[in-house]
């Protein structure tokens, strides 16, 4: 007498490996036997048109730059100058800004820390400042660098606009909003900080910050990825920005004897 062909064996639906009578989930993925398969993946977000566009954001920043260098060579007069270049790159930052526009909401959205996260920062923001200035003084002193022009020739409330309002309002969009969110969609975190700690550090085409900014940019950096917030940022960098409108209006510096 003719054996029945055994029965096909029981198969998972998520990955297809052949299920053991009676198991209760699959030995080869985990998936429970009987329910239905899971929804498929998304696929993977290219990289290269993300980082493309982090590349062209940050050329057409360094074309602001130059072209400010520029008619500041040429003779503009300073405060023109001042208004020109920073109405051009919030121009240049808003338009950038429309590639990360489904995470703005996230980014201004949050708060990032708490009310003691917020006295670290402000606690953090003098000591800081300090060291920057002391970096700066060493260098300029052993190399003969004279870059420093003083902040208030305008007075004050302009003074307050140009450094402590328009910087951290505009550069912390460009480099910890719009550069490290799209390097952050494919890069470590690490990597994302990294590279637009550097980029914001050569993006102020001058020697003493190439490397004082770097830190910086670091920092200001981890607070944006540690709080997923843009708000510890921009305080940060508007406090520190507020303790050099300070130093060039009454001197805040301990006595070092400079």
């Amino acid at each position: 007498m003719d054996l029945p062909p055994p029965e096909a064996p029981e198969r998972c639906a998520a990955c297809g490996a052949a299920l053991r009578p009676g198991a209760v989930f699959c030995g080869a993925c985990g998936h429970r036997a009987g329910e239905p398969p899971p929804p498929p993946r998304p696929a993977a977000r290219p990289a290269w048109p993300d980082i493309r566009s982090a590349l062209v954001f940050y050329f057409v920043l360094l074309g602001v730059q130059v072209a400010t260098m520029i008619m500041a060579a040429v003779g503009v007069e300073e405060f023109t100058l001042m208004w020109v270049g920073d109405a051009l790159l919030a121009a240049a930052v808003l338009v950038g800004a429309l590639a990360i526009r489904r995470d703005l909401g996230g980014l201004y959205g949050r708060a990032g820390f708490g009310p003691l996260g917020y006295a670290a920062i402000v606690a953090l923001s003098y000591p800081v400042f300090v060291l920057v200035a002391m970096f700066v003084h060493t260098l300029s002193t052993a190399f003969h660098i004279h870059e420093h022009t003083s902040v208030l020739e305008r007075g004050l409330a302009w003074s307050v606009l140009f450094v402590c309002v328009s910087p951290p309002i505009v550069e912390e969009l460009a480099f910890r909003g719009v550069i490290f969110g799209l390097l952050r969609r494919h890069l470590a975190g690490w990597e994302a900080l990294l590279l637009s700690a550097f980029a914001f550090a050569i993006l102020h085409l001058s020697v003493p910050t190439l490397v004082t900014h770097l830190p910086l940019g670091l920092y200001f950096g981890w607070l944006r990825a540690r709080g997923g917030s843009l708000w510890p940022g921009m305080l940060a960098h508007a406090l520190h920005n507020g303790w050099v409108v300070a130093q060039d209006a009454v001197g805040v510096m301990p006595p070092f004897g400079w």
